[in-house]
């Protein structure tokens, strides 16, 4: 007989089977403390039913067994009531797997419960027995685990044996494993060590129960620690990427502005040197042009004096030759005659004085009128382009607040294309690009969108829709998508 067997000993411990009992009897999760983890290989299962093979768990037949036992009997489950049972059966080293089916065949055919589970344990100890690595005075506790099923399958009913059955059962294992069979409590007085040995296992099964919610609770709490950890790395990740497309955003934005900046600076640069140009140009040419004028005044009044003195000697050599030619002719003049030649001198004498005008030099100033001043053909396509661009953003006003009688886009599209053309040809109107290109297209729905917004310098006519809507058509302008139509009015 092995050691820490105890001769004449056999014992059987009824006690209403667990939920977790097939996790233990399996030895599968953690291994308890006074298990020899060497030893474990020796275990085995001696027998396993259809109905437990693949469960981890008998919670769901516990379950099935109610709702039979409410089917059949039509009574109310009570929660004391056991329909499964187990046996902690004390046993020597060496015991078979075909004395144990022996032992199962008996209670079977004796009792009406069915077996449907037995384990065999050779690697525990007492629970006073710690394994301890190398501790050679380990006493291993050889045993037995059984499974029953208590319930009558066609009734629903649970078999509840008389007690004396408690007391055959170790008869039946003594017969089967030929242990000797020990005295009845009542006979050696033993009663105390049956108990002591009750409350032992009750207290591993205890331990064993509180290690497996400890278990539990543990996994449990890893579990949730990782699931919180998953979730704090994806919100960090989530939000570490929002930055980043903000960011991306923002670096954008910044870089389109400041291209559009970089193009007004250039543009406001050119417009201010063309202007400069112009203005020095206009202020040069405009002085020639004064000079020239004057010049060509007094040119064209010393043609005239020239031309108005010539007249005058013109008159007195025709006068003087027609009196010669008359005395030539009639030498005796009469009186009549020689007054009419007087009268003739006189009269010449008199067209003459009408007729020549003194020098330049003799005549006095001529006090200038005062001169009307007149639009220079650049001036006056300023003042155009001006009111041009008023139109423009009148028509843009109504067509974003979709008032007015301009408020269609064919009236915005026509102003824009205008506007576009006389800006080409005014010198500081132009959008930098070169004439009817696409950029200059688009500088100039900007400058529109700009002026009539609600940002830094704009008037705040429109509000943010509206100047949504107003792009949505710039962009369309500028793309030519509107069609023209041929009553768009």
């Amino acid at each position: 007989m092995a050691k820490g067997s105890k001769k004449g000993a056999c014992s059987a411990n009824v006690q209403p089977a667990k939920l977790n009992c097939l996790k233990h009897d399996r030895r599968e999760g953690k291994i308890p403390s006074y298990v020899n983890p060497h030893l474990t290989k020796d275990n085995r299962i001696v027998f396993e039913d259809e109905m437990i093979k693949g469960r981890k768990s008998i919670k769901p037949l516990v379950e099935r067994a109610k709702l039979l036992y409410t089917e059949k009997t039509g009574q109310k489950w009570q929660d004391k009531t056991a329909p499964f049972r187990e046996d902690v059966l004390k046993l020597k080293a060496g015991v078979t797997d075909e004395q144990l089916m022996e032992f199962k065949d008996t209670v079977e055919r004796e009792t009406g419960w069915k077996v449907i589970g037995i384990y065999l344990h050779n690697d525990e100890g007492y629970a006073h027995s710690k394994y301890i690595e190398g501790d050679e005075d380990y006493e291993i506790n050889y045993h037995a685990h059984v499974l029953y099923s208590c319930q009558d399958q066609e009734k629903g009913t649970i078999l509840r044996l008389p007690r004396k059955y408690f007391s055959l059962r170790q008869d039946w294992l003594a017969a089967a494993t030929g242990m000797e069979r020990g005295n009845p409590a009542r006979e050696t007085g033993i009663k105390h060590r049956n108990s002591m040995q009750q409350r032992i296992i009750a207290q591993e099964q205890r331990i064993e129960q509180l290690e497996e919610e400890g278990n539990k609770r543990e996994k449990r709490y890893r579990e949730q620690l990782e699931e919180y950890k998953a979730k704090l790395k994806a919100i960090e990740k989530e939000n570490a990427d929002n930055l980043a497309t903000m960011k991306a955003d923002y670096e954008k934005q910044i870089q389109k502005l400041e291209k559009r900046l970089e193009r007004y600076d250039k543009r406001k640069e050119q417009e201010k040197e063309q202007h400069h140009t112009a203005s020095w140009f206009g202020s040069k040419n405009q002085k020639i042009i004064d000079k020239l004028e004057e010049e060509n005044s007094s040119l064209r009044k010393e043609v005239m004096d020239i031309r108005m003195h010539s007249y005058g000697e013109d008159a007195r050599k025709i006068s003087t030759f027609w009196k010669e030619q008359c005395r030539q002719l009639d030498p005796v003049l009469t009186a009549d005659k020689e007054q009419q030649l007087e009268e003739a001198q006189k009269k010449a004498e008199k067209n003459r004085r009408h007729i020549e005008i003194p020098p330049v030099s003799s005549r006095p100033a001529v006090q200038k009128k005062p001169e009307v001043k007149q639009l220079n053909s650049e001036e006056y396509m300023k003042n155009k382009i001006e009111q041009k661009w008023e139109e423009v953003l009148d028509f843009a006003t109504q067509h974003a607040k979709n008032q007015g009688m301009h408020r269609g886009i064919l009236w915005l599209k026509d102003a824009f294309n205008e506007y576009l053309e006389m800006s080409d040809e005014v010198p500081g109107y132009g959008m930098g690009g070169q004439p009817g290109s696409q950029f200059n297209r688009e500088v100039l729905a900007g400058k529109i969108a700009l002026e009539l917004g609600n940002g830094i310098g704009g008037r705040h006519v429109l509000d943010d829709e509206q100047l949504s809507r107003l792009k949505t058509s710039l962009d369309s302008i500028v793309n030519g998508q509107v069609q023209q139509q041929q009553f768009h009015r």
